[in-house]
């Protein structure tokens, strides 16, 4: 992601998968027409920012199963951060995280899945010379037992800024003496996910 010095991000998303997610991917794109995609795409990139403009997209390998599937979209987003007095709220797009399977207080049966799964999502924001960090949110890493891990944790590197979110559920099934345990670890997680970048201009273009 790029920012302007008015606050307008150029954002190059780009999505792979892999197993049982890689064909589930896959087979939803082959089962639509490709004249369709730029619609689609558009509904979901509204969801970061309304108003976003679809500027560029590929897929690669929706028919060849040979080759690993995956696919960008850049996009355009004016006007995408906040102001708060001085200073700016930034989120970074779909970053915050909700695991609807983990409403109930207890349970009296196992939670199953189907599979387990890994997903990691790396955002790389370069600020422009009139930006810089005020506040970066407290970052969020850990396991709960063996089950699952999640990490929620920004660093910077000069006019970067690196958001990094990962869950990793090692286990296709939750018992029930392990789920409030299990449940009050996502809760905390997704309670992370919920921190937003804080950012400030700076007197004359000077970090």
């Amino acid at each position: 992601m790029d920012m302007d010095k008015e606050g307008n991000i150029d954002l190059l998303y780009t999505k792979r998968y892999s197993g049982s997610w890689e064909a589930g991917a896959r087979g939803y794109w082959k089962n639509r027409r490709e004249d369709t995609y730029p619609m689609i795409i558009k509904g979901d990139i509204n969801t970061m920012k309304a108003g976003a403009k679809l500027l560029d997209y590929k897929f690669f390998n929706v028919h060849d199963i040979s080759k690993p599937f995956f696919y960008y979209w850049k996009v355009k987003m004016k006007d995408y951060l906040i102001k708060a007095g001085d200073l700016y709220i930034m989120e970074m797009p779909w970053s915050e995280k909700y695991f609807s399977d983990i409403s109930l207080n207890e349970r009296k049966y196992p939670l199953m899945y189907s599979s387990r799964q890994w997903t990691t999502y790396t955002y790389i924001l370069t600020l422009p010379d009139n930006f810089k960090v005020k506040y970066l949110p407290e970052n969020f890493a850990g396991w709960y037992k063996d089950i699952v891990f999640a990490n929620y944790s920004y660093q910077v590197k000069g006019n970067k800024v690196i958001l990094t979110v990962s869950h990793k559920r090692m286990d296709d099934r939750v018992y029930p003496d392990e789920y409030k345990g299990y449940k009050k670890f996502l809760e905390d997680f997704m309670t992370s996910t919920k921190q937003r970048l804080v950012l400030e201009k700076t007197e004359g273009g000077i970090r």
